[in-house]
């Protein structure tokens, strides 16, 4: 174990060197833990259940969701692909080494620990909202962070044991994905019954996904007993089901000992993608998802020379996924639309508004101006470095202004209010998705794209949270010192726009030289 330890302390040693060469690094990461500390702090200090009525029905309608979505996707990649916690590295020295194959297994599991880290600072970033709307205690605070770190090392083991099943023969294969298909169309035609017998969205899903049945289903069931006792309370039921986890656990690396499996064979494929996955985030690529989009023919006149050539490139690109700018991305944003009517009830589209700055952010991060870093053809246009950089991400811009539009039309009809209120929300929508966009380019002028992992994520999180905070706290004391006044929501969404636009242009000139020495990338 020695050689393995060794490793992991060199690797944490390595890594804060690096930090101490780039003093704009290590500021961000010491702004992340400070952020980490405040969440932390108000997970504890804010009194439970102030400012929403949630119950123990939506609490556990909330965490089924999580822990069903979480599992479909790590079961369907285990039988498709299978999935690790190793890389390349690993298997070319650790793999090969004289060292026993549990104590690799442990190294594993160690070096799975670090990466939920980020998961850790999701879910810290959370918990006070949690708080807030339920009535979570504080040893339930606790026992979320428990259960949410049993659930993400278990995952990658089971993923890891159906892949070696699976990997058998193509029989095996086929029965895994009917099965899950089975499965998830049952909790589907489940849903559509409740929903025709209450006639309303959110009763439907509490109906569906908190029957007394799912507390019976293996893992998501134990693991589901688990977390609502932050709620309702310790008891023997939990401590049965902490149980059960923990002897799956073991059960599983039993399994994949004892039985006919060979986990350094079966982690080899999930190894290399897991690696492909990583080189295309490094390369900002964006686009994690496991689906494969269709690429199908398009046609494009280039209107233009220079740095706009970038854009009709970009708008070729989008025109090959889908009728230009509409594509898979814009049908969720249709549905984000639909569900927001029976998810915020009554008129309230600004919830709707407020919920969709958050989820914008990781829609721009699937943007195609990153891409750009990677192709040496940028640095050698004879443009400017701001109309580079213009060009470069105008067509995310403008794609997320035509989801916008979508959004806010299909719910302003729905909340039924005026054409005025649904062109400033696009409009905000649109602003926001900027922001984001521009803070990117900033971020990697300053920081580099050798810290690109989920980290750099969080850190980009944190930081785009302080600039964006001033206009939103503006708006609402606005909207609430104000509210008599006619159009004050048309003003608050101006304000908001206006705000977002300078913070744009600030964030441009500040970015000045991105593309001028490709050295800096």
């Amino acid at each position: 174990m020695k050689p393995l330890y060794y490793i992991l302390k060199k690797t944490i040693k390595n890594t804060i060197k690096n930090l101490w060469k780039k003093p704009w690094v290590l500021f961000g990461y010491i702004l992340l833990g400070l952020f980490l500390l405040f969440a932390v702090a108000m997970s504890f200090l804010v009194p439970s259940r102030t400012i929403g009525e949630g119950n123990a029905a939506h609490y556990g309608l909330l965490i089924t969701v999580f822990l069903i979505g979480v599992a479909y996707a790590g079961i369907k990649q285990g039988f498709e692909s299978g999935n690790s916690f190793f890389r390349s590295a690993d298997v070319n020295m650790v793999f090969t080494a004289p060292i026993s194959p549990k104590k690799v297994l442990i190294y594993g599991f160690i070096k799975q620990m670090a990466s939920i880290i980020t998961f850790f600072v999701i879910i810290t970033g959370q918990i006070p909202n949690l708080r807030f709307r339920f009535a979570i205690t504080d040893y339930g605070i606790l026992i979320i962070y428990l259960g949410v770190a049993l659930f993400f090392l278990l995952m990658p083991l089971i993923g890891m044991l159906i892949y070696s099943v699976a990997a058998q023969s193509s029989k095996n294969r086929n029965a895994f994905d009917k099965g899950l298909k089975a499965v998830l169309a049952l909790l589907i035609i489940s849903f559509i019954a409740a929903l025709f017998q209450t006639k309303d969205f959110l009763e439907a899903a509490v109906m569906t996904f908190n029957h007394r049945m799912m507390i019976y289903i293996p893992v998501i069931g134990w693991f589901k007993v688990l977390l609502l006792s932050a709620m309702e309370g310790v008891s023997a039921v939990t401590y049965l089901n902490l149980s059960l986890i923990v002897l799956t656990f073991i059960g599983v690396i039993y399994t994949m000992y004892k039985l006919k499996t060979d986990y350094y064979e079966d982690v080899l494929a999930a190894t290399a993608r897991k690696e492909q996955l990583l080189k295309s985030k490094r390369e900002g690529k964006g686009d994690v998802t496991t689906f494969h989009t269709k690429v199908g023919k398009a046609t494009q006149r280039y209107g233009g020379s220079g740095a706009k050539t970038i854009f009709y490139r970009q708008l070729l690109e989008y025109k090959k996924t889908g009728f230009f700018f509409i594509d898979r991305t814009t049908l969720s944003i249709v549905a984000i639309g639909i569900a927001s009517r029976y998810l915020f009830g009554g008129e309230n589209i600004s919830a709707l508004l407020y919920f969709s700055i958050y989820i914008v952010f990781f829609m721009t991060l699937r943007g195609k101006w990153a891409q750009e870093l990677e192709k040496p053809f940028i640095y050698l246009i004879p443009s400017s470095d701001s109309s580079k950089v213009f060009y470069a991400t105008f067509a995310t811009i403008v794609k997320s202004g035509v989801d916008g539009l979508v959004l806010f039309a299909v719910a302003g009809f729905l909340y039924k209010v005026d054409i005025g209120i649904m062109l400033l929300g696009a409009l905000v929508y649109t602003t926001y998705a900027a922001v984001y966009t521009y803070g990117d380019v900033l971020f990697r002028r300053v920081f580099g794209t050798g810290h690109s992992g989920r980290l750099s994520l969080l850190l980009k999180m944190v930081l785009i949270l302080f600039v964006v905070m001033p206009g939103l706290v503006i708006s609402m004391v606005c909207l609430s010192v104000f509210a008599h006044v006619p159009f004050i929501l048309h003003y608050s969404y101006m304000i908001l726009a206006g705000y977002n636009l300078l913070v744009c242009m600030i964030t441009l000139f500040l970015s000045k030289g991105m593309f001028e020495k490709m050295e800096m990338q």
